[in-house]
């Protein structure tokens, strides 16, 4: 079963007498300095804004918005050699905000079908990437911030139906953080897809990997210092079961943490610091609780519980 958003769409349309003459768009576009590029596209839309404003040279900037509903896009790049693509497509209550400062920054956020849908991505230092995808969903959030002197790190958000939220914080170099939540159709399962993810990386070269698809996941992941990888997936999809969570905290260098969870009421917490440690925890079945705690070099721990 797919929510058809543009039966809703032309269904408030018609409620408030509206025609595309009456869509009340408005467009605003502030550019200085040299060479900058800036292309906005509405239509059919219902109360739809957008704002552009850029500073320095060689900035790039297109906002899409098609047969949306009280939609907002905003757009502010200060620098040079920045790239931000907005794409908003029969979205209702749907906003997204692209900030871009310094210089060779590249963000997209696209958001199809989707009502109350909403997504920010904010980047400071240079040469960081960061795309959100959020498709077919209710109530999604995304937020990608990749701080203060950070450098050519990559951070993505992809998002299915229902209900999604996800949260991404990045501060130094070469740091990569994905997350994906899924859902399934037909409200995911019956309202099973309420996921919510938090990735926190302060270092180089830290890695996470967040994949979260049906139920009721709950996923963080805090790490810092450099070269570690941390990867969590939580399956399980139809009808509605109880709350899986997975927690991941590692500082210092070479640490790597995975966590795998496919069933009802499962959590997992794993904790490292030092050096070249290693963690597995596999879960399945129901209301199992999992802890690792490992300091210093070179530890190994396996936990597998059904």
């Amino acid at each position: 079963m797919k929510f058809n958003l543009s039966a809703l769409a032309l269904g408030i349309t018609l409620a408030f007498g509206a025609s595309s003459a009456m869509a009340a768009n408005t467009a605003t576009v502030n550019q200085d300095g040299s060479y900058q590029l800036s292309h906005v596209d509405q239509n059919d839309n219902w109360s739809g804004t957008a704002s552009v404003t850029q500073h320095g040279s060689n900035n790039q900037s297109d906002i899409d918005q098609w047969d949306n509903g009280t939609v907002s896009a905003t757009v502010y790049q200060d620098g040079y050699f920045n790239d931000a693509a907005i794409s908003q497509t029969r979205n209702w209550n749907a906003s997204a905000t692209i900030n871009q400062y310094n210089r060779f920054h590249d963000a997209r956020i696209d958001q199809v079908d989707n009502f109350d849908a909403s997504a920010t991505i904010t980047q400071y230092g240079e040469n960081n990437d960061g795309f959100i995808t959020q498709q077919h969903g209710w109530t999604q959030n995304a937020t990608i911030f990749q701080g203060s002197g950070s450098e050519r790190n990559y951070a993505s958000i992809e998002q299915g139906k229902y209900n999604n939220s996800a949260d991404i914080e990045q501060y130094g170099k070469k740091n990569t953080a994905t997350v994906d939540q899924r859902g399934t159709e037909f409200w995911a399962a019956v309202f099973g897809a309420r996921n919510d993810a938090t990735v926190y990386q302060n270092g180089e070269n830290l890695m996470a990997d967040v994949d979260q698809v049906g139920a009721y996941n709950l996923a963080s992941v805090s790490q810092t210092g450099d070269r570690n990888t941390a990867t969590v997936n939580q399956e399980r999809s139809g009808y509605a079961h109880g709350l899986n969570e997975a927690f991941v905290v590692q500082s210092g260098s070479k640490n790597l943490a995975d966590i795998r969870q496919d069933g009802s009421n499962l959590y997992a917490s794993t904790t490292q610091s030092g050096s070249n440690n290693y963690a597995s925890t596999i879960q399945t079945g129901s209301n199992n609780t999992a802890y690792t705690t490992q300091a210093g070099y070179n530890q190994t721990s396996f936990i597998v519980q059904h």
